[in-house]
C-alpha cells in the first residue's frame, strides 16, 4: 500500500509539473509573438502550445485565452496581407493591423508595468499609515502626569486609570488626528478637597488635550453649580 500511494504520489506529481510546464509554454508562444514578424510565424507555435496544453486538459484559463486571441490576431493580419497584395487599400489595412499589433503588445506590456507599479505604491501607502497609527498610539497610550505627580493611565483599549488618591477612572477617545498632532478627550472623575483639605468626594471632569511628543496641552471642563468651569491642561508623558 505504501509503494502504491508514493506511486500516485509521484504521478500526480507529475502531472502537476507537466500542467505547470504546458501552461509556461503556453505564455512564452504568446510572449515571442508579439515580436514575431510576420505575425503568421507565430502560429505554428502557438497551435503547438495549445495542442500539448489540451492533451494535458488544459482548455481555458487566461494564458489560453491569450495564445488564441494571438492566434486570431496573426491570422487576420496574414489574410489581410494575402489579399492586398494586389490592392493598394488592402495592403494599407494589413500594414495597420500589423501596427495595431505591435501597439496593442506595448500597450499591455505598459499596463502589466504600470500595475506593478501601483500595486507597490499602494503597499507602502499602507505600511506608512500602519507605522503613523501605531506610532500615534504609542504617544497616546501610558502614564501621563501633573504637577501633583502621575494623574492618570490612558490603556489601548480606550479606559483610563485613575490612582485612588486622585480620583477615579473613565475612557479616552481620538477627536482629530493631523499630521503634527492627536487631539483626544478623556472623562474621568478627579478627588476634591474643601477649601480647609477636607476631602469631598470626586467630580466629573473632561480633559481635552492635544499630544505633541511627551506634552499633552489643552484644556479641563467640569460642572460648577450648574455652569461650565474650565482651566488650562498640561500634562506630561511619564
Amino acid at each position: 500500500e505504501a509503494r502504491i500511494a508514493e506511486e500516485k504520489r509521484l504521478a500526480e506529481e507529475k502531472r502537476l509539473a507537466e500542467e505547470a510546464a504546458a501552461r509556461g509554454d503556453l505564455v512564452l508562444a504568446a510572449a515571442d509573438a508579439a515580436a514575431s514578424w510576420p505575425p503568421a510565424a507565430a502560429i505554428g507555435p502557438l497551435q503547438d502550445a495549445l495542442a500539448k496544453a489540451a492533451s494535458l486538459g488544459i482548455t481555458d484559463g487566461n494564458d489560453v485565452d491569450a495564445a488564441k486571441d494571438a492566434i486570431a490576431a496573426a491570422e487576420r493580419i496574414a489574410a489581410l496581407a494575402a489579399e492586398g497584395a494586389e490592392v493598394q487599400p488592402k495592403r494599407k489595412a494589413a500594414a495597420k493591423a500589423a501596427q495595431d499589433w505591435q501597439v496593442a503588445r506595448k500597450v499591455e506590456g505598459l499596463r502589466a508595468e504600470g500595475e506593478k507599479v501601483i500595486s507597490r505604491r499602494a503597499e507602502g501607502a499602507q505600511k506608512l499609515q500602519a507605522y503613523v497609527k501605531e506610532t500615534r498610539a504609542a504617544a497616546i497610550v501610558g502614564d501621563w502626569a501633573d504637577a501633583d505627580g502621575m494623574l492618570c493611565r490612558l490603556k489601548a483599549d480606550g479606559t483610563v486609570l485613575v490612582p485612588p488618591s486622585r480620583g477615579s477612572g473613565g475612557t479616552w477617545k481620538v477627536v482629530d488626528e493631523d499630521g503634527f498632532s492627536t487631539s483626544i478627550e478623556l472623562t474621568l472623575a478627579l478627588a476634591q478637597t474643601t477649601r480647609n483639605g477636607v476631602p469631598a468626594g470626586n467630580r466629573e471632569h473632561t480633559l481635552k488635550g492635544s499630544i505633541s511628543g511627551s506634552k499633552m496641552t489643552g484644556a479641563v471642563e467640569t460642572l460648577m453649580f450648574g455652569s461650565v468651569a474650565s482651566g488650562d491642561l498640561d500634562l506630561t508623558k511619564m
